[in-house]
C-alpha cells in the first residue's frame, strides 16, 4: 500500500485513524499497519527481547507525507505480542527512541 487512502480503505478505522477492524492491528493508529509492512520488508532497525524483535523506526519525512498526524513523534518501537496482536510504543524525543533502542527489554 502507498497511500494513506489505501490503508483507510483496508481498514475500518475511528475519526483519530485508530484501526476498529478486528484483527492483529485494532485498537493501534492506522501507521501502525505501514509500519508492521515496513518490518516485514526489512526497513528496520531490529532490536531483540530475548525472543522477541522489536522493530524500532524513527518518523521520516516520506512516513510524514502519508500520515502528517505524526508530526509530533519522533519514532516509535512494534513488537507483536504472544497472542498475536501488535504493541507500539510512541517517542517524542531522540533521547527516549535511543534509550529505548540501547534497552529493548525495557521496551515490552
Amino acid at each position: 500500500m502507498t497511500t494513506i487512502t489505501d490503508y483507510r480503505e483496508a481498514f475500518e478505522t475511528d475519526t483519530n485513524d485508530v484501526i476498529t477492524s478486528p484483527g492483529k492491528f485494532e485498537g493501534e493508529h492506522l501507521s501502525i499497519a505501514y509500519f508492521w509492512e515496513c518490518a516485514l520488508e526489512g526497513d528496520t532497525i531490529t532490536a531483540w527481547d530475548g525472543t522477541t524483535p522489536i522493530f524500532f523506526f524513527p518518523i521520516t519525512t516520506s512516513d510524514l507525507e502519508l500520515f502528517p498526524d505524526l508530526k509530533d513523534r519522533y519514532g516509535l518501537a512494534l513488537y507483536e505480542t504472544e497472542s498475536g496482536f501488535l504493541n507500539a510504543v510512541w517517542f517524542e524525543n531522540s533521547t527516549a527512541y535511543h534509550e529505548a533502542l540501547d534497552n529493548p527489554n525495557e521496551v515490552i
